[in-house]
């Protein structure tokens, strides 16, 4: 059994196949975001985390596997 996918590549912003593309990135994303979350909830001795610091980090995980900019639609 084949699946073919099929993109129009003459289109001038073709987000559907940067998606396709970067699937495993996302869920490299996804993962790693699961990760810190589960080492800040076991690891970290602070009774909060700072709002900017999730931020950044999110942030960070992000821009290490994807142009995060290419996904905002």
């Amino acid at each position: 059994m084949k699946v073919i996918y099929e993109f129009d590549l003459d289109k001038e912003d073709n987000k559907e196949l940067f998606l396709f593309q970067n699937a495993n990135n996302m869920l490299m994303i996804i993962s790693d975001i699961y990760d810190q979350l589960k080492e800040w909830y076991h690891h970290d001795s602070r009774g909060s985390i700072p709002t900017d610091e999730v931020h950044d980090r999110i942030l960070q995980i992000m821009n290490e596997n994807i142009n995060v900019e290419r996904l905002i639609f």
